[in-house]
């Protein structure tokens, strides 16, 4: 089965390339600021930042390796090197969520240096209580801190995604008439930056169009990292209102402590 929530492809290219501008020589001082920002993440958030060989780790007492658990994706180590545009990010996304929200599902977050499914180049993909956000040396700042800020969401979402059985056949009744999934990862990956869908079909992005899931996971990251845009949008298109209620519903049956934060983000739940 294919399994597209893999495919967080988001931010990998700026302006049709990746601007190198923003790469800085690696020094101690910004290892320093590296470690430090991996304890004060923990610390404040609960999650834990993993940071090695996929191979070889394991979250949440499992037996299993982060990369045993992941079939048919690629996970290449990541440097400590050029890391803090990449924590920055999360911390900034990690804000959001109260009282340890987030590390009560998703206890560690995991960093790659390249995440490929088959081959090609992906932003992110997900475990059963664990995320995989991609930090690469050759992408420039703006592009890990956004790949890392928006992946946090995005990612995540996939994690309430699994603990709510109903959500995928609830979701795919609010398709358009005639939609099909893309069939493959590639295919999915190869729709990133295309126009976006008309508003009126309820898909915010030509990305989200590859399935439910990829769907859902925009619909997550567009509701906690801009919800002014997203309450503008559910105001007038009736579609965009039913998902982002049933979005909303999905995380609170997850855990009641998402009401709050939704709340505070200034959304009627």
């Amino acid at each position: 089965m294919a399994r597209y929530r893999y495919l967080f492809a988001v931010l990998l290219l700026i302006a049709g390339g990746l601007l190198l501008y923003g790469r800085l020589p690696a020094s101690e001082s910004s290892k320093e600021d590296v470690s430090g920002l991996l304890a004060q993440i923990e610390k404040q958030s609960g999650t834990s930042i993993l940071i090695g060989d996929p191979a070889a780790m394991k979250v949440g007492g499992s037996q299993q390796s982060v990369a045993s658990l992941l079939p048919g994706v690629s996970l290449e180590p990541v440097s400590r090197d050029h890391l803090q545009p990449t924590l920055e990010g999360i911390a900034k996304s990690l804000s959001l969520y109260p009282d340890h929200l987030f590390a009560r599902l998703c206890p560690a977050i995991i960093l790659a240096s390249h995440i490929k499914f088959d081959g090609v180049d992906g932003g992110g993909t997900d475990g059963p209580n664990f995320i995989v956000l991609v930090s690469n040396a050759d992408y420039d700042q703006k592009t890990n801190f956004d790949t890392a800020r928006l992946g946090v969401h995005h990612e995540f979402s996939s994690i309430i995604w699994q603990r709510q059985p109903t959500i995928a056949m609830r979701w795919g009744l609010l398709m358009p008439p005639g939609w099909q999934p893309d069939p493959t990862a590639a295919a999915a990956i190869g729709q990133y930056g295309k126009s976006d869908p008309a508003p009126e079909t309820g898909i915010l992005t030509a990305y989200g169009a590859t399935s439910t899931e990829n769907d859902f996971n925009t619909y997550a990251e567009t509701t906690v990292s801009d919800p002014e845009r997203m309450r503008k949008l559910a105001a007038a298109t009736p579609i965009v209102a039913t998902k982002l209620s049933l979005l909303m519903e999905a995380y609170i049956a997850t855990d009641p402590g998402f009401r709050v934060m939704f709340e505070k983000l200034g959304y009627k739940t």
